[in-house]
């Protein structure tokens, strides 16, 4: 079943400078997979960064250990842009784009022979 229709389905992300807190005090940002109809009502006509901003916040559900002196920010995703400049918008884009699980999907090697399922079909007889 694809991803996006995984009811309660989600994923975490991490900022690269925040990997290497505790993982219970690490800053962790919580995303749903999205269809591709989703990624581009959410692109819009918006483009570079705006576009980014925008597809990471329709996809962010929630996050954990954000703290701005000590206080717990409550999550609300339109606040993304208050916590986050724009090179961390841009990690995150990329992050949620390809996430671990569908990068691991994208590397493994692919095996096509007898026990494949993709079978090669025999060729035309004119």
């Amino acid at each position: 079943m694809p991803r996006c229709l995984e009811p309660g389905a989600t994923f975490d992300v991490v900022l690269d400078s925040d990997m290497d807190k505790p993982e219970a005090e690490r800053p962790t940002f919580e995303f749903r997979a999205q269809s591709m109809r989703e990624w581009k009502h959410a692109k819009g006509d918006l483009e570079g960064f705006e576009a980014a901003l925008s597809c990471v916040q329709s996809g962010l559900v929630g996050w954990r250990n954000m703290n701005r002196d000590g206080v717990a920010i409550p999550f609300v995703a339109a606040d993304l842009e208050s916590i986050v400049d724009e090179n961390e918008v841009v990690e995150l884009f990329k992050k949620v784009r390809f996430n671990e699980r569908d990068k691991k999907k994208l590397e493994s090697p692919h095996t096509f022979g007898p026990d494949s399922s993709a079978l090669v079909a025999a060729p035309a007889v004119a």
